[in-house]
């Protein structure tokens, strides 16, 4: 299976002070928002270096983890699983 490049992959966390996503840059313009959930949309550019492209804030961990699954691939800290590029979905030690 051959990936085309760019590709978007997403990151569901628990938006913790420790987390410090409030110092993390975008390629989107979005402020920062204290929430209990964030979606990280992750960039995977054509020479493999990653950027953050954009941040969600949210309370809603159904909605996230819904939003999550729509990319090609995605790792959902807060509920405890992934899903890989190739569409396996696994827990996450």
């Amino acid at each position: 299976m051959s990936i085309r490049l760019p590709y978007h992959y997403a990151i569901v966390v628990n938006n913790t002070t420790e987390r410090n996503l409030n110092r993390e840059t975008t390629l989107l313009n979005n402020k920062f928002k204290k929430t209990k959930f964030a979606l990280i949309d992750k960039i995977v550019n054509e020479d493999g270096t990653e950027n953050i492209y954009n941040i969600v804030y949210s309370n809603d961990i159904n909605k996230l983890s819904e939003d999550a699954k729509k990319y090609l691939s995605y790792y959902n800290y807060v509920a405890g699983y992934m899903k890989n590029i190739q569409g396996y979905i696994s827990e996450i030690d």
